[in-house]
């Protein structure tokens, strides 16, 4: 929690002209993050592989827009609250739209076509945005020689 709400006053201070106040709550944001990482790490063991976290990622989306949102949406309605009740929907719609991603991304690892392609398509390299066309990504980018996994399907959305 503390991490995000660096986030928030970071772009606040940014807006109200306090580029430097704004890095001090990025620094300490950081900060918060290496700590949660390292207690994930050593203690709670909750990140797997990539693949393993991508089926967490699946799993903890269909909950969020399945159960946890609706419940939110019909509870905000059923006391009266409309917008409350409308954000949590559209907060429904994002989850699903996650979930639908995360499964895509998962089934390409598991069958190991991440970087290949059926029909030629074109690959853009996320350092130097240098493009490729071809049914695979490049072992290495030809203009910065960054490897493979900074590839990426031109039309792959972050």
């Amino acid at each position: 929690r503390a991490r995000n709400r660096y986030n928030f006053y970071s772009e606040v201070a940014r807006f109200e002209g306090y580029q430097w106040i704004g890095e001090v709550f990025d620094e300490a944001s950081n900060t918060k993050y290496a700590h949660s990482r390292e207690v994930y790490r050593r203690y709670v063991d909750m990140v797997g592989n990539t693949l393993e976290n991508l089926k967490e990622a699946m799993e903890g989306e269909t909950i969020a827009y399945s159960t946890l949102y609706r419940q939110y949406e019909e509870e905000a309605r059923k006391e009266g609250f409309r917008e409350i009740g409308d954000f949590f929907k559209e907060l429904s719609e994002v989850a699903k739209s996650y979930e639908k991603k995360f499964e895509e991304i998962y089934n390409r690892v598991k069958n190991n076509t991440v970087f290949i392609s059926p029909v030629p398509i074109r690959w853009r390299c996320m350092n130097c945005s240098w493009t490729h066309e071809g049914t695979s990504a490049p072992k290495l980018c030809s203009l910065c020689y960054f490897p493979r996994s900074f590839f990426k399907a031109e039309g792959d959305e972050i």
